[in-house]
């Protein structure tokens, strides 16, 4: 190990001093607790813990659409570091998982893609760091416009052909909906114009049906009335009929009774009457007259 350099003292609650202290060049072997006692005082307790670092190193894996596959590459970390994408503005890109696995001497080798498209600086930053001991190694690549794929004219002309005959049958259809909403909206129309002239015609049916059946009823009220006045008249003229039929048969027996004595006294006068009408009538009659002078 090299000589030893100082870095952040601190002093606890205990008034015990703590010395952090960064050693170059050494090895995994060299991890340790280290202890020693000066003049039976000052214990002095030192735990060596050996970190390694390495610049990442950035390369262009390919393409992948219209974007450009970068990976990122860091070799000789110890412990195991974290890795990250950052764009122009210092902003953590989505990119693919970490693939991290181990040297012969132990130490971690860390590789990670991220695919980019476009931009205006097409700046992007591959940094890894180890947040326990406040190790950060950044590593920055600007990619020219040319790396970037140009996208072919087919593959713009067949999405705008697309798109295009898209907006045509669109329209077609839309014309067609059109006309067939206007004729659908006409026959409503005549379907509430005749629904609306049938319910006037109900109405003025109904009314005219109200009105018969009350002209109906006055009139069979007034033909009841008349029947059951003819009626009453008919039971007086039965009455009257029975009464003078009664006068008249009472007066008959009567007559009859006092005419059987004189009766031959009226025939005789009524034999006479005859006669005397007989010649009168013969000396009216010129017939007569003329066969009574032959």
């Amino acid at each position: 190990m090299k000589k030893a350099s100082p870095q952040r003292p601190s002093v606890d609650l205990f008034n015990e001093f703590s010395l952090y202290l960064i050693f170059a060049s050494t090895c995994s072997s060299d991890m340790k607790r280290y202890s020693s006692r000066s003049l039976g005082l000052i214990l002095i307790s030192l735990l060596l813990e050996t970190v390694a670092v390495s610049n990442p190193v950035i390369s262009i894996n390919g393409t992948n659409g219209s974007g450009v596959v970068l990976k990122c590459e860091a070799k000789s970390w110890y412990p195991k570091p974290e890795m990250n994408w950052l764009d122009s503005e210092r902003q953590v890109l989505p990119a693919g998982s970490a693939e991290t696995r181990r040297d012969t001497e132990g130490l971690y080798i860390v590789r990670r893609h991220v695919t980019v498209n476009k931009k205006v600086t097409n700046t992007f930053t591959c940094r890894v760091q180890l947040q326990k001991f406040n190790f950060t190694r950044e590593t920055g690549y600007n990619i020219p416009d040319e790396m970037f794929p140009t996208v072919p004219w087919v593959w713009i002309a067949v999405p705008v052909l697309i798109v295009c005959v898209c907006g045509l049958v669109f329209g077609f259809m839309w014309i067609k909906y059109q006309k067939l909403r206007k004729k659908i909206d006409f026959a409503d129309q005549q379907i509430q114009e005749l629904t609306d002239e049938l319910d006037s015609s109900r109405i003025k049916s109904d009314q005219r049906i109200k009105e018969l059946t009350d002209e109906l009823d006055t009139r069979e009220q007034e033909l009841t009335e008349q029947l059951a006045k003819l009626k009453q008249e008919r039971a007086a003229l039965v009455s009257s009929v029975d009464n003078g039929c009664h006068r008249f048969s009472f007066s008959r027996t009567l007559s009859m009774s006092l005419s059987n004595k004189p009766l031959r006294r009226n025939t005789m006068a009524h034999s006479m009457t005859e006669k005397a009408d007989v010649k009168e009538d013969e000396e009216t009659n010129p017939l007569h007259q003329t066969i009574r002078t032959t």
